[in-house]
């Protein structure tokens, strides 16, 4: 498969980094546009880091919405998470969220 990277691809963040996750992470990676990965697996955070040396890591949400220069944020936590609090914290911000 080829990496088309989109030179204008709006910049992206990934909470969460299990298995749809990692997949999100490689998506948005290809396309050029994979700016962030928040995840509490500091594990898991050092192996991203290392397969994909362009992108940030960070254990903390509020460290991905603080940021200025994220446009979206795609979140792929596990079902358990509290969805309701994703869409407060992430309207807030001023990023568009989807989930």
């Amino acid at each position: 498969m080829s990496n088309t990277v989109i030179t204008n691809a709006p910049p992206v963040a990934v909470i969460g980094s299990g298995y749809w996750g990692k997949n999100l992470v490689r998506s948005f990676s290809r396309l050029g546009a994979l700016k962030i990965v928040c995840d509490k697996n500091e594990t898991i955070l050092s192996e991203l880091k290392t397969k994909y040396p362009e992108a940030e890591v960070c254990i903390a949400l509020s460290d991905v919405l603080r940021r200025d220069n994220i446009n979206a944020v795609a979140i792929a936590t596990p079902a358990e998470t509290p969805y309701p609090l994703y869409p407060c914290f992430v309207f807030r911000s001023g990023k568009f969220f989807r989930h």
